[in-house]
């Protein structure tokens, strides 16, 4: 602290003051008093302003660079006021000074992250918000606001409109789901249509943490909550040309089974038949003539089952006459010829009909799983169970072989290992709503799960058009 004679000059000085601007008691003594404001802040005259406020409305405060006699700067906190006599003459002014040079560059630093935070949330088109448990109070981010088409001048945050954001009984969440539980899972989600003031409507993906005591009581909640409007119609559309692509992979499948059905397994068997005739127009004289036309006759044999397997495996008849259960029992059985391992299928043999890409769905994943067990699990033994229950019909695949060693939760999970053929199955299944999963452990075998919608086929099945 330190006093002013009415014209500004020093009159008495506090250690305090001589400990912060670095002056002796005797030299302040006489000093004016803007010798401590630096240089700019003379040339503006802002010292005489600040006295003209004191004279004018008895006091000033206000913030402000100040110079010690080193001529470093710190930011202080400073108040003046007047000193008057009991006949109320002007004896001088008082002036406090505090340095808050910390405070400030606290300050500075809050307001700088708080900008970059807002920046960022701005880019990513996400807000964040906070909810006192104990009181109900929330806070949001400005960024938060205008994803909800809110006003920050004339909305408060309310709990009520938290609950539409997120779309959950929190108490339950918070005491009935103790986060001690190690199956407990965080972050809270929710995927919710959230109607805007002018009537339009934005998709919001809200994701929420609990913050506990040390004693495990909640006592915060707090969160982020996406536009991700956009993203999703960028995924819808994704699925509707993936699920585009599938159909028309499989029509031209269908296309192609059907020629190679109906144009080379025909035009093999025609030689077939024209090689039998020449047969019979070689003279028994001639037996090499005759053995070569013989080995001819087998090749073509040959070719003919191998074309007509290689048509049916692209899209076997019996799956659109017969249904899943002839189709998957003779595809099963093939495979076993084939391959020498025992596929076991275990399915209803009046297990009904599906829609027509439910069907083409699952036979493409038991082929595709039946596959990667030939290729890779060394296993002697296979398992198809499909099973119809209510309104979803499940299907598994199960070896006894080696496993997949780095695999260790669902597929989609950080530790699983997806080759083509298993992405393939993954957006088959992704197209009809269904669940997909494989769980695998070395030297114990793979299961590959795919739950899908169950219901009658319909003779307006989509995949039933042509693409």
């Amino acid at each position: 602290m330190l006093t002013l004679d009415p014209h500004g000059y020093v009159t008495n000085w506090h250690n305090a003051a001589e400990r912060m601007l670095g002056f002796s008691g005797k030299e302040a003594l006489g000093m004016h008093f803007s010798r401590f404001y630096p240089s700019e802040d003379i040339s503006s005259e802002k010292p005489i302003r600040e006295i003209d406020q004191v004279l004018r409305e008895g006091r000033f405060e206000g913030e402000g660079w100040r110079v010690r006699k080193d001529g470093s700067r710190f930011w202080a906190e400073v108040v003046i006021a007047q000193l008057r006599d009991d006949e109320g003459q002007l004896l001088g002014f008082a002036v406090i000074t505090r340095d808050i040079s910390e405070r400030k560059r606290t300050e500075e630093e809050l307001a700088k992250r708080e900008s970059l935070l807002a920046e960022a949330e701005s880019l990513a088109n996400l807000g964040s918000w906070e909810l006192d448990l104990r009181t109900g109070e929330m806070t949001w981010s400005l960024q938060l606001y205008r994803i909800l088409g809110y006003d920050p001048a004339q909305t408060m945050p309310t709990f009520a409109e938290f609950a539409r954001l997120i779309q959950l009984d929190l108490n339950y969440e918070m005491h009935h789901d103790s986060p001690s539980v190690p199956s407990h899972r965080y972050p809270i989600e929710s995927v919710i249509r959230w109607e805007l003031l002018d009537g339009s409507a934005r998709i919001l993906h809200t994701r929420a943490w609990p913050s506990h005591s040390g004693g495990g009581e909640p006592l915060r909640m707090i969160g982020t909550t996406e536009d991700v409007t956009e993203r999703t119609k960028q995924e819808t559309d994704l699925r509707r040309l993936s699920r585009q692509l599938l159909y028309a992979r499989d029509a031209e499948q269908r296309r192609i089974a059907r020629d190679l059905h109906e144009t080379a397994v025909q035009s093999m068997a025609a030689i077939k038949m024209m090689l039998g005739r020449i047969r019979n127009m070689v003279p028994k004289s001639s037996k090499r003539a005759r053995d070569l036309v013989r080995s001819t006759t087998v090749v073509a044999d040959q070719i003919i089952r191998e074309v007509r397997t290689i048509s049916h495996l692209m899209h076997p008849p019996l799956l659109d006459e017969g249904g899943l259960y002839p189709a998957l029992h003779w595809y099963a059985r093939g495979f076993s010829e084939r391959s020498g391992i025992a596929a076991n299928l275990q399915m209803d043999e009046v297990f009904g009909r599906l829609p027509r890409d439910t069907e083409i769905t699952i036979f493409r994943i038991v082929q595709e799983a039946l596959t990667n067990v030939h290729r890779h699990s060394s296993s002697r033994d296979a398992i198809i169970r499909v099973v119809r229950s209510g309104a979803s019909v499940r299907v598994e695949i199960e070896d006894h072989g080696k496993g997949m060693p780095l695999l260790a939760g669902p597929a989609g999970g950080k530790d699983v290992q997806l080759g083509v053929g298993t992405a393939g199955m993954r957006e088959r299944v992704a197209q009809l709503s269904g669940k997909f999963e494989i769980r695998s452990a070395p030297a114990k075998g793979t299961v590959v799960t795919a739950i899908l919608p169950a219901s009658d086929r319909q003779e307006n099945d989509l995949s039933n058009k042509e693409v």
